[in-house]
């Protein structure tokens, strides 16, 4: 099934075209109409562009006649119920509340289905990948849920995702911790460090990393070790 949307662009991109075939790929604006029900419930604005680039091959056109010209190459549609020709050139564009009814109808009976596509594609979906030794937060929640909801998406249409989320990239942010704490509580294994923010703790640790070489030289035998722990347990 077709969007609403599809159908009028494709709808007046052929009035266009047939209208003024001298103009070579001609701007379909397309938008909804706004709250105001005698304005229609979309409207096509393809009118004053179009007269500004008629005006720059120094052709003077009205934007209304060209609306009316566009108007009178539209083929009849069952979606669209009547047009009109308003202000400096806008085309009202007046649905046929039927064709909604029957497209509901059919939604109900059959469900939902995607619209055919002529390529389906590999797509890879990007999470949030967090730094696990920082704390989490809601960000990376909602990051995570809108790239679930994009591949559902996606795979409803039918393309084939993959979801990615790089978590297990750590060997260094905890060898850091690791090093910092045997440095700042030596006698940690019998004595439990008065740690109370982790996040504070951590960006100690990252300071120290990021301005002391000697620490970030004496990290590598415990990023070693530690990246050998996890790839054995």
């Amino acid at each position: 099934m077709q969007s609403i949307t599809e159908i009028l662009t494709n709808t007046f991109t052929t009035a266009i075209s047939a209208a003024f075939p001298d103009i070579t790929d001609p701007p379909i604006v397309i938008a909804l109409s706004g709250n105001n029900p005698n304005f229609g419930d979309y409207q096509c604005n393809s009118a004053m562009p179009l007269a500004n680039i008629y005006k720059q091959l120094g052709k003077k056109i009205a934007p209304r006649d060209i609306a009316q010209r566009i108007v009178e190459n539209v083929l009849p549609h069952e979606l669209i119920q009547k047009l009109e020709v308003a202000g400096p050139g806008f085309i009202n564009i007046f649905l046929n509340k039927n064709y909604a009814i029957k497209s509901l109808a059919t939604i109900f009976e059959h469900g939902i289905r995607p619209p055919s596509l002529s390529k389906k594609y590999k797509v890879l979906v990007d999470f949030s990948s967090p730094n696990i030794a920082k704390e989490m937060h809601v960000g990376h929640l909602r990051s995570t849920i809108i790239g679930e909801s994009i591949c559902r998406l996606l795979e409803f249409l039918g393309h084939d995702v993959l979801r990615i989320n790089h978590v297990g990239d750590w060997g260094t942010q905890f060898g850091m911790l690791i090093a910092h704490l045997q440095d700042k509580f030596p006698d940690y294994l019998t004595k439990s460090p008065p740690i109370n923010d982790l996040q504070a703790f951590y960006k100690e640790s990252k300071k120290r990393f990021d301005e002391d070489e000697d620490f970030k030289r004496g990290l590598m035998p415990v990023w070693l070790n530690y990246s050998l722990l996890t790839l054995i347990t």
